[in-house]
């Protein structure tokens, strides 16, 4: 059986989800034959398995990667392409994509190709970028702002009815998908994570934020939330060099200085650093919490859907969402903090690369014999 899986983007990236798709191809090519098509290569073709084993430290030789330019993909042009790389492709292809107008022109096209159509959806909430977080407070208009430029629902709802399965990376957006339009073939999968480090209190450093530093990730809350513990200190890797003169600002404007700055390091190599942190921040959800996971620390994380559906109280830090003081008195008491490791690592386990690929390829069989 063939998986054709498809993107619109460049590949491979120094952005978070490209790390989680490339684990989602590892997994995928133990159990089918993988085709993967990107909008553009970001190396050589002949470089592009060293260029993954070099970044993300996997092995996807056995994939083949395709570049068809975005152009190709939309209007008119998408139809050609189409009628072209059905002629090559076995019978017994399925697509897959993450990106919600690529399922879309493919769930209406399915005259032409005759294929059925995987659609992974990260939306929170069932319809929207991020989590929906209660009340109102000085970062609500960076959440709306995001959700500017969201699909309308009425037409994610039409995407979703007409694919052949929905997996979605939340729980709670399963089950209000489900419940709203009655699609049958849904699943809930979150994301695939390596076991790589053991879970211990006993660190040398303290507290690790990993990733984007820009405005849309909520490090204003970071940033006011350090204002108010001016003895906790936080290492930050990531951030554009955009983003670091920004957020480097936006702390002398405050006078906060209870931080050190460092440079984005690749997937592969996080683990050399991530191995000496008891615990690791994040301000929203989002994919840092596997990086956390994988090298065995313990996520401090806002208390929204997603993550409840995951974690119990006793196995992470919660924080309430969107609220510096009630962070900082996190931040404040994390010693006397008490979280079970074992659960933890049960939950590791649960989520681990191994189970993932099993409850996929189950999913994906399950649908053919349909």
């Amino acid at each position: 059986m063939n998986i054709v899986y498809m993107i619109n983007t460049e590949y491979p990236n120094k952005k978070a989800h490209s790390v989680q798709m490339t684990k989602t191809l590892y997994v995928l090519k133990r159990y089918f034959s993988v085709t993967c098509i990107v909008n553009k290569l970001t190396v050589e073709q002949d470089r592009i398995y060293q260029a993954i084993a070099d970044r993300y430290g996997l092995n996807l030789s056995s994939v083949k990667f395709v570049e068809i330019p975005k152009k190709k993909l939309v209007g008119l042009s998408f139809f050609y392409f189409l009628i072209r790389f059905n002629k090559v492709l076995p019978k017994d292809s399925i697509f897959y994509t993450r990106s919600y107008n690529l399922a879309k022109r493919l769930s209406r096209t399915k005259f032409l190709h005759q294929k059925k159509v995987i659609l992974e959806s990260h939306k929170k909430d069932g319809y929207f970028k991020e989590e929906l977080v209660p009340g109102l407070s000085k970062y609500t208009k960076i959440r709306q702002e995001k959700e500017k430029d969201n699909i309308n629902i009425s037409t994610l709802k039409n995407i979703y009815s007409r694919v052949d399965l929905l997996l979605f990376t939340s729980k709670k957006s399963a089950e209000i998908v489900k419940k709203d339009i009655g699609v049958k073939k849904i699943d809930y999968i979150w994301y695939p994570l390596f076991s790589k480090i053991n879970f211990t209190f006993n660190r040398n450093k303290n507290i690790v934020y990993i990733g984007s530093i820009s405005s849309y990730k909520l490090i204003d809350l970071l940033v006011d939330t350090l204002v108010l513990v001016k003895d906790c200190h936080i290492d930050i890797y990531g951030g554009s060099v955009k983003e670091k003169k920004e957020f480097i600002q936006k702390c002398r404007r405050k006078g906060v200085t209870n931080y050190n700055l460092y440079d984005y390091m690749p997937y592969k190599d996080l683990s050399t650093v991530l191995k000496d942190y008891k615990y690791g921040l994040a301000l929203m959800e989002g994919i840092k919490v596997v990086d956390y996971l994988e090298n065995g620390i313990i996520p401090i994380i806002p208390r929204v859907a997603t993550y409840l559906d995951i974690f119990p109280e006793e196995s992470v830090v919660y924080f309430n969402p969107d609220d510096p003081e009630d962070l900082a008195d996190k931040l404040r008491n994390l010693e006397n903090v008490k979280v079970d490791l074992g659960k933890l690592k049960k939950i590791r386990d649960f989520y681990s690369l191994d189970n993932y690929g099993e409850r996929l390829s189950n999913r994906i069989f399950s649908l053919c014999k349909d």
